[in-house]
């Protein structure tokens, strides 16, 4: 590298660098070299400074300054690293070491200093930048204007998360729920059971299980029309979920079958359970005087077994309630855990049961 003078037009400085060509024995065959007009460089480093506020100083190996920029914003250039306000305790290590990065109290302002070597050039380049008084005063508005905006941010992302989680909430409980009757469907039953017999096998408790359905309601159907029949189904949901436990769990089974878990019950307490609501429904004003009689139900009770599925106990629910029907309706009918499992089977058999 070479920075020289043209000698037609002393204003004008040329940086070369310049390359020798050697055969393949090393010997010197020649050169080329490439020339810029120091001018330009100047240019790029004053517009630099225009728009940062920065001052870029190429400073050879012995502190000189050899290209500083310029521009009407520009400080006076010194004539070495040393003559830098400020400067001269930290010039041997800006020249010495391949980067450094300053930052030096003058007055009320600061002095930021960035230094690195570049050997291709054989100088080093080094950045000043000042900040001024005017200039801290503008930090505390920034702050305060960060500070706004991350609590404008926190306060969106809260509302976007709590309307997100009210959405999924929401559906969460349309998936869960009978729309007719608001008590819970076949699908909130797998979790729910699993859980409570989880719960009634760590505290040694029982757990009891009470499939109904509402006596002759095919007939109410028929003779009256759906419309009519969903009235009774809400009567009747409405007034056994108003006599049941807080703890127990009722579920629209399907149609006019409704099945309740009882946490805590055997299958002799949950007889006594079923047999209550049986009389809570009769005693209940019937609010429908185009039907004949108030609707009575029949009821099937069980408990679970420790180690068995869910679709052993709910077989064995829906033969107690086979023989309510059976045995004339309107009553409670209570099937041991110990029923033998070929009897459970066959009656899974009996799709239709009697007729409703």
């Amino acid at each position: 590298m070479s920075i020289d003078r043209d000698t037609a037009d002393p204003s004008r400085v040329t940086a070369f660098s310049n390359f020798r060509v050697e055969d393949r024995d090393g010997r010197l065959i020649g050169a080329i070299g490439l020339g810029v007009d120091v001018r330009d460089l100047s240019r790029e480093l004053s517009d630099y400074q225009q728009r940062y506020g920065a001052q870029v100083l190429l400073v050879a190996r012995d502190g000189r300054v050899l290209l500083p920029s310029d521009g009407p914003s520009a400080a006076q250039a010194p004539a070495s690293l040393q003559a830098v306000p400020g400067l001269a305790p930290y010039a041997a290590r800006l020249l010495r070491e391949p980067q450094v990065s300053l930052q030096i109290g003058q007055g009320q302002g600061q002095l930021f200093v960035n230094s690195r070597q570049i050997p291709e050039l054989g100088g080093v380049l080094v950045v000043l930048q000042r900040n001024d008084p005017g200039q801290d005063a503008l930090l505390p508005i920034l702050w305060r204007h960060l500070l706004i905006a991350l609590v404008v941010s926190a306060v969106v992302l809260l509302l976007a998360n709590a309307t997100v989680g009210s959405y999924q909430r929401r559906l969460q409980l349309q998936a869960n729920t009978d729309k007719l009757t608001g008590l819970l469907n076949r699908t909130a039953f797998d979790p729910l059971f699993a859980e409570l017999v989880q719960e009634a096998s760590r505290r040694q408790q029982p757990l009891a299980l009470l499939l109904l359905d509402i006596d002759f309601f095919k007939a109410v159907n028929d003779t009256h029309g759906h419309a009519l029949g969903d009235q009774v189904i809400q009567h009747v949901a409405g007034r056994l979920q108003r006599a049941i436990r807080s703890c127990d769990r009722m579920f629209r089974w399907g149609g006019e079958e409704f099945l309740i878990l009882m946490p805590g019950c055997g299958a002799a307490q949950a007889l006594v359970r079923g047999e209550a609501l049986r009389q809570a429904l009769r005693s209940e004003p019937f609010p429908l005087p185009a039907l004949p009689a108030a609707p009575t139900i029949s009821c099937g009770v069980t408990s679970y077994r420790p180690g068995e599925t869910d679709q052993e106990l709910l077989l064995r629910a829906d033969l107690a309630l086979y023989q309510a029907k059976h045995e004339g309706r309107d009553r409670v009918v209570r099937l041991d855990p110990e029923v033998p499992a070929d009897q459970v089977a066959r009656s899974s058999a009996r799709s239709g049961r009697l007729e409703q």
